[in-house]
């Protein structure tokens, strides 16, 4: 009886700790140390980039209109770049109270009326300029951007630096790193939202590839940088290899 009651025991403990490991294989990766991947000042350069797009879409009644779908993406954007600014390990002044931006951020990609839309423009001015005094999220929110979103503004970014890394113009290299340090943080947002997986057993694909999008990305950044042309194509290439590889598993392309 002892003997039995033991082996019920000790199953009862392999199956509660395959279960426990189950959990922690389908858990998102912990936050990497992000200073080694994009500097915390062109995430932040390109969020103030945004916002000043923001301002123009929200000018008037007309541009807010003509502005729908590029509002939504670049609201996104704002809310990928200010978690990833949130869990930077390098100190930067350009943002501040990353939660509070995000979730405003949120809401104005989904506001149907301009007025509504100005108010949370202001209310994301207002966060932005108010300094963060507390601990960084200990855990992302449930859903930091639209996923759907911020791939179409990854999107839009790839196509804009393929063509301008074509001339590899010094003018535009500012501008292009931050464009890549956009695209470092939208990998990183898209590591949490995974209802694009169907079967658990894909989750590990799924952490893995956004990993590499935000890596390729990372050394995108990197050389551009540097000024180095062959390496930023390659990096290029790498970020390619990596949306076309999640396509082909979890979003089959057209």
């Amino acid at each position: 009886m002892i003997r039995q009651l033991r082996k019920l025991i000790c199953l009862g403990l392999v199956i509660a700790t395959g279960i426990s490991a189950g959990r922690l294989l389908a858990g998102p990766p912990a936050v990497p140390k992000l200073s080694a991947i994009v500097p915390a000042e062109d995430l932040a350069g390109q969020l103030q980039t945004y916002v000043k797009e923001l301002d123009a879409a929200l000018a008037d009644e007309a541009a807010y209109k003509s502005s729908a779908d590029k509002i939504k993406r670049i609201a996104n954007a704002v809310a990928a770049l200010a978690f990833c600014l949130d869990q930077h390990d390098a100190p930067t002044k350009s943002i501040a109270r990353a939660d509070d931006v995000g979730g405003i951020a949120r809401r104005l990609a989904k506001t149907a009326d301009h007025a509504a839309a100005k108010q949370e423009l202001a209310a994301l001015h207002a966060a932005l300029e108010q300094p963060s005094t507390g601990p960084r999220a200990e855990m992302p929110p449930p859903k930091i951007a639209s996923l759907g979103q911020i791939m179409s503004e990854a999107e839009v970014l790839n196509a804009r630096l393929r063509n301008s890394l074509r001339r590899f113009d010094a003018r535009r290299l500012a501008d292009n790193a931050r464009a890549a340090a956009a695209l470092a943080a939208i990998g990183q947002a898209s590591v949490y939202d995974t209802h694009e997986v169907k079967d658990p057993k894909q989750l590990p694909d799924w952490y893995r590839l956004a990993g590499e999008m935000r890596d390729a990305a990372g050394q995108l950044n990197a050389t551009i940088r540097a000024k180095d042309k062959p390496g930023a194509t390659a990096a290029l290439g790498r970020l390619d290899n990596s949306c076309k590889a999640c396509h082909k598993i979890f979003a089959p392309m057209e």
